[in-house]
């Protein structure tokens, strides 16, 4: 985002030369540019946002950051590659495997469907921003154990003999879901995957029954009897030991889904339901497992869970699946929710449930279809890592009769601090916000993703009314008694269903007595499209508690997400040149070589915490407004401050 002085008629070459000359000139240059320049430009290109754990998740010091949406309007892609879809990171490169919808194709053996299903994959070599045009991977052959369908399956790339793995449902003129597995030799999976063994590896319950097998078996006291649970599906291949290969699948008894997993040295031999052997004897997931979930079932309550997702992080395998209500064939108006679970065991058959409580994603609420909500809305959730990072992410899928919503959401696990609960509105409830008892204020939040800045939930609120009274305002009050620093960063995402608005950002200091000590408004004008909001402030030593509200000014409908209160830790009173904290760079300027010095701009700094007290500001007519704590990226040449 561009922040300021892009007026060069404000801010000229040489004043940018004095400005540069003012900060660096009190500095020591502890280190040789000439010396250290290999250093720094390693550190560059190995540099990346701040990454988190799934631990820190569960203590409540991390949250999921939208970063984008691959819908069918910015993607033109063919619809259905959000089924079944999931991201494999190789190399530094990411690779999107998804259904296939075979347009047209629609064979005399294959009655019950619309169409044949395949398999594709498309790679990007920027963190998913861009990708390559698909290629497929299993393609519906009359006479395979996929004639009808290869789709809903799982890659694996095993480096120690550089091959991958894939292995998915098949569909065969029969109608019966069985496992089917193929390989690719080397490190690319862009082309067709081959069969070297016969397939099917894996006949319906042909795992289950080993699992539910005993009468104390949660999968044999819900269906009322041993082995019948059938369908072993949406397989998730999650681990390598270097021997035996860990793979997750739900199964169905008719009504109710179980989740399960087994393991393998080959995907022909299999072992399932026996913790001796390193795995299960029950079920990991059932409908036992949704009780005290945050959400109104539908008659007949929950009804068990479905496909799932299990990453390893720091000594837990942490496992995100499904929980709808109805049934497991996608029903218009059903609940279809996803929770998460961990456990540092395989072989538990309890895992622990998330602290702050599932679900933590929420079907959509917003009537799309007759007057109903779209089934599996969210779906084919799946948690994934980039090694080389170590950063963590989430994709999921939403379905929407508007293409501009309809597709794959990407997000990244990042740190957060956010004081305010429920914030970013993560557990579509209006829980920790509060109305101000002045007027018929109306607050709520829904579970529209559409509308929601960053595809889940958002709080709404208005007047309730033709005319707002003064002081009509949503509030959360935040103890900092005992927070770290006093220096926050606070904000949020707001937007109108119609118009532009007049909404008032306020945050008031109290003391011990909740007496004001001070406060800081921020008028905002919020339009149908959401605008970022961001402010710096200094707590008062003598503050003990803040108040975080929005006072509506005018009789508009406010939307309101994304909204947090971070302390910031002030960095070194100095701008330090030691390598790792700081880099210095050359601009970036046509013709020139990294080590030239040009003339306009003899020095830019790149990824430097700026620290002044006081701000500098109106030099030149130009006001700088740096903001204490954050990162900037100064190119001198283009006189432009980027921020990261």
């Amino acid at each position: 985002m561009i922040l300021s002085f892009l007026k060069t008629n404000k801010f000229t070459n040489f004043r940018f030369f004095l400005i540069l000359i003012f900060l660096l000139a009190a500095l020591p240059l502890t280190i040789s540019l000439v010396q250290k320049r290999q250093e720094i430009r390693k550190e560059a290109a190995s540099s990346s946002p701040p990454s988190a754990t799934l631990g820190d998740y569960w203590q409540g010091k991390a949250a999921w950051k939208f970063l984008r949406k691959l819908t069918l309007a910015n993607t033109g892609w063919s619809y259905g590659y959000g089924a079944g879809a999931h991201i494999e990171v190789i190399n530094g490169v990411w690779y999107l495997f998804s259904r296939k919808v075979n347009w047209g194709d629609k064979p005399s053996y294959c009655p019950f469907l619309n169409e044949t299903l395949g398999t594709e994959v498309r790679k990007s070599l920027d963190k998913g921003e861009t990708w390559s045009q698909p290629v497929n991977i299993i393609i519906p052959q009359e006479g395979k154990p996929w004639e009808c369908a290869a789709t809903d399956g799982d890659a694996y790339y095993d480096s120690s003999r550089n091959k991958w793995h894939y292995l998915f449902q098949c569909l065969d003129r029969n109608n019966t879901w069985r496992g089917c597995h193929l390989e690719k030799d080397g490190p690319d999976p862009m082309s067709l995957f081959k069969e070297t063994h016969a397939n099917p590896v894996i006949l319906a319950k042909q795992l289950w029954g080993k699992i539910c097998n005993e009468s104390s078996d949660d999968c044999v006291k819900i269906p009322g009897g041993v082995n019948r649970v059938f369908d072993e599906e949406t397989w998730d291949i999650f681990h390598y030991d270097g021997t035996y290969f860990y793979v997750g699948f739900h199964g169905f008894d008719g009504t109710r889904g179980y989740r399960g997993i087994a393991k393998t040295p080959d995907f022909i031999n299999w072992v399932a339901g026996d913790q001796n052997q390193g795995v299960p004897k029950d079920t990991v997931l059932d409908l036992y497992d949704t009780a005290g979930w945050r959400e109104n079932w539908n008659s007949g309550g929950p009804i068990g869970f479905g496909a799932g997702s299990i990453l390893f992080d720091n000594s837990y395998y942490y496992l995100l699946s499904e929980a709808p209500d109805i049934n497991l064939a996608c029903t218009d108006g059903q609940n279809w929710d996803w929770g998460i679970f961990r456990s540092q065991s395989l072989t538990n058959t309890s895992w622990e449930q998330f602290p702050a409580g599932n679900p933590i994603l929420y079907s959509s609420k917003y009537s799309e279809s007759d007057g109903q909500p779209l089934p599996c809305n969210p779906a084919y959730a799946r948690l994934f890592k980039d090694p080389e990072t170590n950063v963590i992410y989430l994709h999921y899928s939403r379905g929407s009769t508007d293409y501009n919503y309809d597709g794959i959401y990407i997000y990244q696990l990042v740190p957060s601090n956010n004081l305010l609960q429920n914030g970013d509105l993560w557990k579509c409830r209006a829980e920790n916000w509060q109305k101000f008892p002045t007027g018929p204020t109306n607050l709520v939040v829904y579970r529209y993703p559409n509308f929601s800045s960053d595809g889940g939930c958002y709080l709404a609120t208005n007047c309730g009314a033709s005319s707002c009274q003064a002081g009509q305002s949503i509030y959360q009050d935040i103890n900092v008694s005992n927070i770290s620093s006093k220096n926050v960063t606070y904000g949020g995402k707001f937007a109108t269903d119609g118009g532009t608005g007049v909404l008032n950002l306020a945050i008031f200091e109290l003391d011990a007595n909740f007496a004001i000590i001070t406060s800081h408004q921020t008028t905002l004008n919020p339009t149908p499209t959401y605008q970022s909001v961001e402010k710096n402030l200094v707590l008062n030593d003598q503050t003990k508690t803040v108040r975080f509200q929005l006072y509506l000014n005018s009789p508009h409908t406010f939307k309101a997400d994304e909204m947090f209160f971070e302390t910031t830790v002030e960095p070194a009173p100095t701008l330090s040149l030691s390598p790792g904290w700081n880099e210095i760079t050359w601009p970036d300027v046509s013709g020139k070589k990294a080590s030239d010095v040009p003339v306009e701009c003899p020095i830019a700094v790149v990824k430097e915490n700026f620290w002044f007290k006081p701000y500098i500001r109106n030099f030149g007519g130009v006001n700088f407004n740096f903001e204490k704590g954050r990162i900037y990226y100064l190119k001198c040449n283009q006189a432009v401050i980027w921020q990261l």
